[in-house]
């Protein structure tokens, strides 16, 4: 129609033949860059990351953290001791500087709640109360939802998008173990109207690859960014992580031990 339009006028007579055949070749959407993602409808490949999702942690478990936080261009040496219950979707965290005196404690209970007590200094607690309830529940109560849609991206990924109000959350996985088809969530991704507002990503240490043993968490609106070693991580939610620095708790629960006290950079 539109062809026929450009011809009636005239306009062809009046050399714009090529420019007219370049905006009619435009209008077709002959011109619109396709995008690299490509929805994946077969419900194998949807079931595999639901359960590299599901199985990512255990129900149950207790971890200690080492990490470098940095905020307004500083950067400040903490260790978080982590407990976190899935089934009942309830995380508990007391935070220490680097002497251990205790920084604050917060506690997440039906993965909406939410109660933080002791000194946090010039932070503004309520943005501590909302950063935590993010950055816990993106780490360790991600589930399936009926929303969402696995995509195939480049490298074989997968990508799992769901959508939480303005906010497209991706979910990248990636081959882990070649030999036996093993996938792992490699990173996370929020997106407002295309852009990233939001990171998490993930490395899976040699020694040590059951669970991450590397996180880091990043936002460009406020400069926050914190990176994550997993110094231990003990099955179970019975004992206390601090007398267990053997590798194995006392019952029998696995747990990690690493050579060093670095966090890497």
């Amino acid at each position: 129609m539109v062809g026929l339009l450009f011809f009636r006028t005239g306009w062809a007579k009046k050399g714009w033949i090529i420019p007219g055949l370049i905006f009619i070749w435009i209008l077709s959407g002959c011109g619109v860059k396709q995008s690299v993602q490509k929805e994946i409808v077969t419900l194998d490949r949807y079931t595999e990351v639901i359960s590299a999702l599901k199985n990512m942690y255990p129900d149950m478990f207790k971890a200690r953290h080492r990490a470098i936080l940095t905020m307004r261009n500083k950067d400040y040496a903490l260790n978080g001791f982590l407990s976190v219950n899935r089934i009942n979707r309830q995380i508990t965290l007391m935070v220490q500087n680097d002497l251990g005196g205790t920084v604050f404690d917060f506690r997440l209970t039906d993965g909406q709640n939410t109660e933080i007590n002791g000194g946090i200094g010039m932070l503004n607690p309520k943005w501590i109360e909302n950063t935590l309830t993010r950055d816990l529940k993106s780490l360790y109560l991600q589930s399936a939802t009926p929303f969402d849609t696995v995509f195939s991206g480049k490298d074989q990924e997968l990508i799992l998008s769901r959508v939480k109000g303005d906010i497209e959350e991706q979910l990248f996985f990636i081959p882990f173990h070649s030999s036996n088809g093993e996938i792992r969530l490699d990173k996370i991704r929020h997106l407002k109207e295309g852009r990233p507002v939001y990171g998490i990503d993930f490395s899976y240490g040699p020694e040590y690859d059951t669970y991450p043993e590397f996180i880091q968490l990043s936002d460009p609106g406020t400069g926050y960014r914190i990176k994550i070693q997993v110094q231990y991580f003990i099955v179970g939610g019975t004992h206390s992580l601090s007398s267990n620095k053997t590798g194995r708790n006392q019952t029998g629960c696995i747990s990690k031990r690493h050579k060093h006290d670095k966090t890497r950079h």
